[in-house]
């Protein structure tokens, strides 16, 4: 028995808190109760009465499991939501100076992304960075729960820093906020660099897997110095691309698509003095 105990502890140290941890515990005990019972020298009813009891506990803690989830997706929201407020009221309380993004897409439709924004606090005292990201179509939510995010600051010397404390919560039009958390307050007029890596599981799909055109667009609410965009797409992909927002030729555009010696094409779009509230980036269809 104190062998039984000791394994018992090890494992409980082992399993990650939460919600998750009740339905594992409950798993394990219900395969450790049946694997017991094949060894017991117990009447057949009885083993079946036995038998059941783990998987009504199982079938409780999966629920207990899709209640707790429920929880932490409204605190989610209300999360987003007093930030919108305090965003809305403080305007503009952050101002962005640079965004470059680089995309990496796949065949299957998930797209690899990474995000340098540059930023300057208007305010004493800011702790959040607010960022929003949306696909080009009405995603299931099974797919954006698979979305990860990570985000460090960038040091001095160019190389990639500590990762940051992130929240995030989806709005029903389909967006993805994702607020950074930073551990000092940032002062007023100084510059902040984060580098945001974006794993999107089916982000693309209709471009990439049934041939739908597809927006990749911006809009800031206040002026942006510098917004780039590269999209590099899967190897012998050929893709048709039109400006979205401005036309060709346009001062302080750029659209132009360039092939690697990897054979893959990659599609460059740039902004300087980005407008407030203008939409602009770049459509594509694959060929």
């Amino acid at each position: 028995m104190r062998l039984l105990r000791s394994c018992y502890r090890w494992f409980l140290a082992h399993v990650p808190g939460g919600p998750v941890r009740g339905p594992v515990v409950g798993l394990v005990a219900l395969f450790a109760i049946n694997a017991a019972l094949a060894f017991a020298p117990w009447s057949t009813a009885t083993r079946v009465l036995v038998g059941v009891l783990p998987l009504l506990a199982a079938g409780l803690a999966l629920v207990a499991y899709r209640v707790n989830s429920g929880v932490l997706e409204r605190h989610r929201t209300l999360l987003a939501h007093y930030a919108d407020v305090i965003y809305d009221e403080l305007q503009p309380l952050v101002h962005i100076v640079a965004w470059e993004e680089r995309a990496t897409l796949a065949a299957n439709g998930d797209a690899e992304t990474e995000v340098t924004v540059t930023a300057t606090p208007a305010a004493d005292g800011v702790r959040v960075l607010r960022l929003r990201f949306q696909a080009g179509w009405d995603q299931p939510e099974a797919q954006r729960s698979l979305v990860k995010a990570v985000v460090r600051g960038v040091l001095v010397d160019e190389l990639p820093g500590a990762r940051f404390a992130v929240s995030t919560s989806w709005r029903e039009d389909g967006r993805f906020d994702l607020a950074v958390h930073f551990q000092e307050p940032i002062p007023a007029g100084s510059e902040v660099r984060v580098v945001v890596t974006l794993f999107w599981p089916g982000k693309c799909a209709p471009l990439m897997r049934f041939g739908e055109p597809d927006a990749f667009a911006y809009r800031f609410a206040g002026s942006v110095p510098h917004v780039s965009l590269a999209l590099r797409l899967p190897r012998g992909v050929d893709v048709f691309y039109d400006a979205l927002g401005f036309d060709r030729g346009d001062p302080g555009f750029v659209l132009e698509s360039v092939r690697s010696p990897a054979d893959r094409t990659e599609v460059v779009f740039s902004a300087t003095d980005l407008q407030p509230d203008r939409r602009v980036g770049v459509r594509l269809d694959v060929v």
